[in-house]
C-alpha cells in the first residue's frame, strides 16, 4: 500500500482551485462529500510564498467571508 502524501494537499493547481472574490484566498472546485469545500491561502509576504489549508466549508462552518477573516488572522501571525 502507497504511503499518502499530505502536503499534496498544498499544491495550488489552477484547475484544483478558483479565486474568490478575497484576494489571496482560493476555493476548490470540488466538493468532498465529508468536509466539502477547501479554503487555502496562497500569499507572498517578504518575498516568500506562504500557503495554507485554512478551513473547509463544511467541517469547519467556513463561508468565503469567515475564511477571509482567518486569513488576515494568519497574515498578520506571519
Amino acid at each position: 500500500m502507497r504511503a499518502i502524501n499530505k502536503s499534496y494537499d498544498l499544491k495550488l493547481n489552477s484547475v484544483e482551485y478558483k479565486k474568490t472574490k478575497y484576494p489571496n484566498l482560493y476555493k476548490s472546485i470540488t466538493k468532498d462529500t465529508k468536509k466539502g469545500y477547501k479554503y487555502l491561502m496562497w500569499v507572498n509576504i517578504d518575498n516568500k510564498v506562504h500557503n495554507k489549508i485554512i478551513g473547509h466549508s463544511e467541517k469547519d462552518k467556513h463561508t468565503d467571508k469567515q475564511a477571509k477573516d482567518k486569513l488576515d488572522g494568519i497574515k498578520r501571525d506571519i
